[in-house]
Formats: C-alpha cells, structure tokens, sequence
C-alpha cells in the first residue's frame, strides 16, 4: 500500500471509530495492516478490550509509554501515549471506554508517523 494510501486510510479508520461505525473498522483494520496481522485488534479494542489494545500498541508503537485511566474532572476515560524519545507531542484522547480512547491514541500516533515518513 502506498503510502498516500495508507495515510487515507489511517485517516478513515480514526474516523470511523470516533464516529462509530464499528462496521468499517475490520474493512479498513485489513487494509492497513493484512500482512501484519493486526486486522482484529482494532474492532476488539473498540468493543472495549484493553489486551486488544495493549497488542496494537505493542505491535505498531514499539518505543511509545502509554496512561489509561480515568482522569479528575472528565466524565470518559482518557488515554495517553507518547514516544520514550520525546520527539512528538503526547497524544491524549477521551472516548466511552478505556480501550477506545487507547485506540483512538494509537492510531492518531500512527498517522502522525505515516505523516512524517
């Protein structure tokens, strides 16, 4: 996959899971990752698995800490991940459930990567 292509669909991907469309995650999940066999974990982190989550991250931000947890004075859990490097800015999201905000952090960190390749 090019890698225009591959940063549209990184962008598709956040999209649909911050809209909700569960039903495009594993479509675009394959698109961008079918040799890497990273295709379920995505769907899995959305419907709320932290381990689905933790293996993303693991596979696609070797190098990145992450924070889940709920956070004084927010009514969703928040996640954080940023570079042991600290070239990037930390990337911070709120969603429904611990594992989705996880999610949405480690994909906005992968497209963030894919921009600056």
């Amino acid at each position: 996959m090019a890698m225009t292509d591959r940063t549209a669909a990184l962008r598709a991907l956040i999209e649909a899971v911050e809209a909700g469309r569960d039903e495009d995650i594993d479509l675009l999940a394959c698109e961008i990752w079918h040799m890497d066999g990273m295709c379920r974990e995505p769907l899995d982190a959305y419907n709320g698995s932290l381990d689905a989550a933790k293996a993303l991250h693991q596979a696609l931000l070797p190098g990145w800490d992450y924070t889940v947890g709920w956070a004084t004075g927010r009514r969703h859990p928040v996640a954080s991940v940023w570079p042991h490097d600290d070239n990037h800015a930390e990337i911070n999201v709120e969603s429904d459930t611990p594992a989705r905000a996880w999610l949405i952090c480690i994909l906005r960190a992968c497209l963030s990567q894919q921009e600056a390749a």
